[in-house]
């Protein structure tokens, strides 16, 4: 059965296949109605379609950070044993602690389990995963293109002129995965962790209020940088609003919005960092969503 939103094209039925880059357990908390799906939203023919789904069929990719793609079978390791084990699985664990009693009962491990997966939302959406493999391919192709004497000295008959084209020729697939390669780093980086470790975090409810909060395919929403002032939240339901800040002003600003205010200035972040897709609990939002999703380049 194809994807519900997006193929890659590859055919391979391999298990871990489809890596969810918004997972699953958080975008559960959307699923309403008779059905028990969500609503997702997109541009589809001139207007912003809206279609009901499952969390699970939503919001992945086939083979997005595989290795090895052009192999039948590629290496999904990556999804398998780094971001399922070590990321996604025990995120959801302190996930269902935040709805049941926010961030007062989190300990310090919990913390450091939230945190990395907050940094992997930066980093695991198809545009993101598209520019790492991009400068990974630039910053290998560079080093290969160095001691071009050494090579030639040393290939005896092989016919490929620089050690880049031999690579490209016998070993295809290491050009495009570098960057790949270097998502666990990213995602566990000291400074990146400890950036969001070391400042305050909180939640907001948003109920009552006249609409629920919309979640997109790039869900985290990051104001100014790690490095001054900045505020990162991320919607961890359609009533909850989870953020962490470094600037008492910061939140003086998220507590002065009265509950409706809020909740559009939030939802107008999240449809606005969208790359195409954007979720909710129904299709109300609808005109709200036409107003603000980018459209897709033609």
């Amino acid at each position: 059965m194809p994807n519900a939103e997006n193929s890659a094209g590859y055919s391979g039925g391999m298990a871990h296949a489809e890596h969810h880059y918004v997972p699953a357990f958080l975008l559960r908390q959307w699923e309403t109605g008779a059905d028990m799906k969500l609503t997702s939203f997109r541009w589809s023919r001139g207007k912003v379609a809206a279609s009901r789904f499952k969390a699970k069929s939503v919001a992945k990719e086939r083979h997005l950070y595989s290795m090895q793609r052009s192999q039948v079978e590629p290496d999904v390791q990556v999804e398998k044993e780094f971001f399922s084990h070590h990321v996604d699985n025990p995120a959801a664990v302190v996930h269902a602690k935040m709805l049941a009693s926010g961030v007062s009962g989190l300990s310090p491990e919990d913390k450091q389990v939230w945190s990395p997966f907050l940094i992997s939302l930066m980093l695991r959406g198809p545009k993101m995963i598209q520019h790492i493999r991009r400068r990974g391919r630039e910053i290998l192709s560079a080093g290969l293109d160095r001691s071009p004497k050494e090579y030639l000295a040393a290939r005896g008959d092989d016919p490929a002129p620089t050690l880049r084209n031999w690579v490209e020729t016998n070993q295809p697939d290491t050009l495009d995965d570098l960057g790949v390669m270097t998502l666990p780093h990213l995602t566990f980086s000291e400074n990146l962790n400890l950036a969001v470790l070391n400042v305050t975090w909180g939640i907001r409810s948003v109920h009552p209020a006249k609409y629920n909060l919309l979640i997109g395919d790039r869900p985290l929403i990051l104001a100014g940088t790690f490095e001054t002032r900045f505020l990162l939240a991320l919607p961890i339901s359609p009533t909850k609003l989870f953020f962490a800040f470094n600037d008492e002003r910061t939140f003086a600003n998220v507590r002065a919005y009265e509950q409706d205010a809020f909740v559009k200035a939030t939802n107008t972040s999240t449809v606005a960092a969208a790359e195409s897709y954007v979720y909710a609990t129904d299709a109300v939002q609808q005109p709200f969503v036409q107003k603000l999703l980018r459209k897709p380049r033609d």
